[in-house]
């Protein structure tokens, strides 16, 4: 799913069986969505790394970003079987 900069991407989750979610904002990770063995909890982790960021402009609509998490989180938890 793109959109307006945004992509949602599925990837492998190295030494687990289930995918995570990436949210990515005009070609830069956001946050992972995963899910955790032996939990039906999905996790978010975010990305801030200073040297990447430095200068961009990463503002964006919030009911945009709302939009492309619920997407990731649905698209995880069909993968997961949840």
């Amino acid at each position: 799913m793109s959109f307006e900069g945004f992509e949602v991407l599925a990837r492998d989750k190295d030494g687990y069986e289930n995918l995570l979610m990436q949210v990515i904002f005009n070609n830069q990770i956001i946050c992972e969505l995963s899910k955790q063995d032996n939990s039906n909890e999905i996790e978010i982790e975010f990305y801030f790394d200073a040297e990447i960021y430095s200068g961009r402009n990463l503002k964006f609509p919030f009911d945009e970003f709302i939009k492309y998490l619920n997407f990731a989180r649905n698209e995880l938890q069909k993968s997961c079987g949840l």
